[in-house]
């Protein structure tokens, strides 16, 4: 949104950037305990330019092989095994990365995520080149980050590929370093 805000200062020919949060119900809870409106259904991710999977708010390989099997998460794992990889840049970081391994898309590419995870990642998901070294991974439409904080150096990722002097502003704006 802050990229949204400043994009005119920027360039006014930036597109709009549009922020939607799409989900399994009409309404999810974080793991931090905020409910959030679902804008839209699972079943229209594939009308968007990027799909961002959040981390799974797992801190164990055990919790994220259970939060894996749950319902929601089979349905985000369906709805992101469903997109065209042509059309739609698919981003994730921490364990969210787990979800999108899932869908088999991630063979014979290279990611990352969180490097405490990384040795159940591998044994999960053995044909993925992961790199636990590099906080931000691009492998054509495909983005990963690490954990926790990697999460703001994945949107900035995400608006650089918009525009670089735009998220170098945003960065400005909310004092957010560049590692």
């Amino acid at each position: 949104r802050v990229a949204d805000g400043a994009r005119g200062d920027i360039d006014p020919r930036i597109d709009p950037i549009e922020l939607a949060i799409l989900g399994p119900k009409r309404r999810v809870t974080t793991t931090a305990s905020m409910t959030l409106s679902v804008d839209h259904p699972l079943s229209e991710s594939g009308e968007f330019d990027v799909v961002v999977v959040p981390a799974l708010g797992t801190l164990t390989a055990a919790a994220t092989h259970d939060a894996l099997q749950s319902r929601d998460a089979r349905s985000v794992i369906a709805s992101l095994g469903r997109l065209d990889d042509a059309t739609t840049r698919i981003a994730a970081a921490c364990t969210g990365v787990f979800a999108v391994a899932e869908t088999g898309r991630m063979h014979h590419r290279r990611a990352t995520t969180s490097w405490f995870l990384g040795p159940e990642f591998l044994k999960r998901y053995p044909t993925v080149a992961l790199d636990l070294d590099t906080m931000v991974v691009v492998d054509g439409n495909l983005v990963t980050a690490g954990a926790a904080f990697a999460h703001i150096d994945l949107a900035l990722s995400l608006v650089r590929s918009i525009s670089p002097d735009l998220a170098q502003h945003v960065a400005k704006l909310l004092i957010i370093d560049e590692r």
